[in-house]
């Protein structure tokens, strides 16, 4: 069934990956790094989902160093 497919099978996973905005992490040197997520960004950089995304809305200035910005 649908309800099964989306429980057990790829189908989240694949709805993440289709989610997933690719972000550049720019420390204060200026030196950017790109990341595919920002959940990736977050784990390499040991940093919080939730205030890399409150830099890139604009409601915080940084994060631990760190500005963000979407790649585009």
């Amino acid at each position: 069934t649908i309800k099964e497919n989306t429980n057990y099978g790829t189908g989240l996973y694949r709805r993440g990956l289709k989610r997933q905005k690719p972000i550049y992490a720019v420390d204060k040197t200026g030196k950017k790094q790109p990341f595919e997520s920002i959940k990736m960004c977050a784990s390499k950089l040991n940093l919080s989902n939730a205030h890399i995304v409150q830099v890139l809305k604009g409601q915080r200035l940084s994060h631990k160093g760190y500005t963000f910005e979407y790649l585009s």
